[in-house]
């Protein structure tokens, strides 16, 4: 990496290496599961489980995420293409972010040229521009907190806006350089934003940070900005009025089921941006978790760390118009860090916290340690081993994190004992645990997501959590219990009322399961559950061949159903097949169940067991290495 004061003048070098790097950082991801939102926006989101390539118009009747058609598109390719095997979700977040960290290069050479241009203290040669670009973008590329934007399957939906809104920036460079005619690049800098949006709502500040980066570098243009901005300003304002109904939103409300209010998040922001950058500068993995349980700020001083943190962003802002003449790289990545969080900071009904939303923000913020060189060449010698050292540790522990992402119940876990204290952390813990057949230690940590769960999807999928445990552990009272409390303040929740069917069977109360089942087969959505009761009624009986009647039929009503609705019928078939005697239909249906959901730990222990029973063990004995590296608990 130590050069002459040339440089890279093969610019091909540095994209490929760029590459290189995001491949080599998040390579330990690969499989890692899907897990927290992935579920319901991917998982359970059967507007992206095309068929063919003529079910891809379902993803813009998607009931989740349907401001968000792009990216949801691009989920439902992946699924065309290898269903719900994770690794090809991770290997196009991977792509995204390596041409990310590619654009970002292309970014930074602009930069440097429109800066360099005015005489500002920069690198002046081409050989430190292409050096320093490089070192910037991988600087940004290999920070471990860029993990949660890449291998959160889900935050595709940010780092491909990102993308977006990077060829936007490059675009207008372009333009303001006048190596691109303005009609032209104008009408690629709406089509980015219109791509953009359909990918996530980040978009929005572009034409603020256009304005920004016209401030810092273009100050003569300026003036014809800030028209442009202004009339946007005045349309998405206009906009959030008429979607509230023709009125102004009461901005001291709380939001439902958040125990915060507009205001008290802005002020809470105040402090998060701070936290923010202390975790970009110094991103130790033991530091990087993904929900944070932050406080929300009650007034100015409440905490008092609110007042500071405003007041801090006023001085760097301040600081960062002072400086704009002399370094305008630097004015350039505050004021841009600052811009880039201006829709996820505002008043919208958002956690308090994810550090994905540093994706986008942190471009710049390289710019910030550029040095001011009197001797470029120089400079960049004595530099360069620091920097390539930075790069490598930053890469080492971005693989650590990776690593940890890549083991389901260890990575919920250790997100709490870092501080992730959130009902939604435990009961992903607790989710996690029971897929892996952990139930004793899932029940712990459900008892402890209860006890501070205030959101009813928290309550409801706790309680649920709680029920199923409880069933699959043989402790029917306390699972009746749990499950009837449910259905007593969320009606039929996922699948409460077949578990309490099931309960009815198991406790020799056929005609009680029976009359239950009566109920649900009045309703078209819940008529499935009835028919898996019912057939678990004729396997009682013996009367195999009715048993499979009735999940066939629950099989065929159920094509287009959630995931966890198919898989659980299929469960039922191989239930049936292997108390049938069928050992090939049953062995070919969990089979079949895997290649829908490889996540599916319940039906590989079994797949485990049948090879093992039929003399296969060294086929079972792969399966086992594949279940113990998911933290899946292998009984002999």
């Amino acid at each position: 990496m130590m050069e002459t004061a040339e440089g890279w003048h093969n610019r091909l070098a540095a994209p490929l290496l760029l590459a290189a790097f995001a491949a080599l950082a998040y390579y330990p991801a690969l499989d890692a599961d899907f897990v927290f939102d992935d579920l319901p926006n991917i998982v359970f989101n059967q507007a992206v489980h095309p068929e063919n390539l003529r079910d891809l118009g379902r993803v813009f009747s998607s009931e989740v995420s349907r401001t968000r058609p792009l990216a949801l598109l691009t989920f439902a390719l992946n699924h065309l293409a290898g269903r719900m095997n994770p690794t090809g979700y991770h290997l196009v977040n991977t792509a995204i972010h390596a041409a990310n960290s590619i654009i970002l290069y292309a970014v930074f050479l602009q930069l440097f040229a429109v800066a360099g241009r005015k005489n500002t203290l920069v690198p002046t040669g081409n050989g430190e521009r292409t050096s320093w670009s490089f070192y910037g973008a991988a600087l940004w590329a290999v920070n471990p907190v860029q993990t949660q934007a890449v291998t959160y399957i889900v935050q595709r939906m940010t780092s491909l806006a990102a993308m977006f809104y990077l060829l936007a920036i490059l675009v207008h460079l372009l333009r303001r350089r006048e190596r691109v005619p303005a009609g032209p690049a104008t009408a690629a800098i709406a089509i980015f934003f219109l791509l953009g949006l359909g990918c996530k709502e980040i978009i929005l500040s572009l034409p603020a940070a256009l304005l920004v980066i016209d401030f810092c570098l273009f100050p003569e243009k300026t003036k014809k900005s800030w028209p442009v901005l202004a009339a946007f300003l005045a349309a998405a304002a206009g906009t959030g009025f008429f979607m509230n109904g023709g009125r102004l939103p009461d901005l001291t409300a709380p939001y439902p089921e958040r125990g915060f209010s507009p205001v008290e998040r802005v002020m809470t922001q105040w402090r998060v941006l701070w936290h923010y950058l202390g975790l970009v500068l110094m991103p130790l993995p033991s530091r990087l978790h993904l929900t944070y349980g932050i406080a929300p700020s009650r007034g100015l001083l409440a905490p008092w760390t609110t007042t500071a943190g405003l007041s801090a962003m006023a001085a760097a802002i301040a600081w960062a118009v002072y400086i704009r003449k002399k370094r305008p790289l630097a004015a350039l990545a505050v004021l841009f860090y600052f811009t880039g969080h201006a829709i996820e900071a505002s008043f919208v009904n958002l956690e308090l916290a994810f550090i994905h939303r540093l994706y986008l923000p942190t471009v710049f913020l390289p710019l910030i340690f550029l040095p001011r060189p009197e001797n470029a060449a120089v400079r960049l010698r004595k530099l360069a081993p620091v920097l390539v050292a930075v790069i490598a540790l930053f890469s080492f522990w971005t693989v650590q994190r990776n690593l940890e992402w890549s083991a389901t119940p260890e990575f919920w876990g250790s997100n709490i004992k870092r501080g992730a204290d959130t009902a939604r952390a435990w009961n992903n813990l607790a989710a996690s645990l029971i897929d892996n057949g952990r139930l004793e230690e899932a029940l712990t940590a459900i008892d402890r997501g209860m006890r501070i769960a205030v959101r009813t999807e928290d309550v409801a999928m706790l309680g649920y959590n709680r029920g199923y445990a409880l069933f699959f552990l043989g402790r029917l009272d306390e699972a009746k219990k749990a499950f009837l409390k449910v259905a007593d303040k969320f009606g039929a929740y996922r699948h409460t009322l077949l578990f309490l069917g099931l309960i009815e069977l198991r406790k020799g109360n056929p005609a009680a399961a029976g009359r239950l089942a009566d109920e649900l087969a009045k309703k078209p959505a819940l008529a499935y559950q009835a028919s898996l009761l019912r057939a678990r009624m004729a396997m009682a009986r013996k009367d195999y061949r009715k048993a499979e009647r009735h999940l066939l039929a629950a099989r065929r009503t159920t094509a287009e159903s959630p995931l966890y609705i198919r898989q659980r019928i299929s469960l039922e078939l191989v239930r049936l097949y292997l108390a049938w005697g069928d050992a090939d239909r049953a062995y070919a249906t969990l089979l079949e169940m895997t290649r829908e959901f490889p996540q599916n730990y319940s039906a590989w222990r079994l797949i485990r067991l049948m090879l093992k029973s039929g003399g296969d063990t060294e086929n079972a004995a792969r399966i086992e290495q594949f279940l113990k590296s998911k933290g899946v608990t292998v009984r002999p």
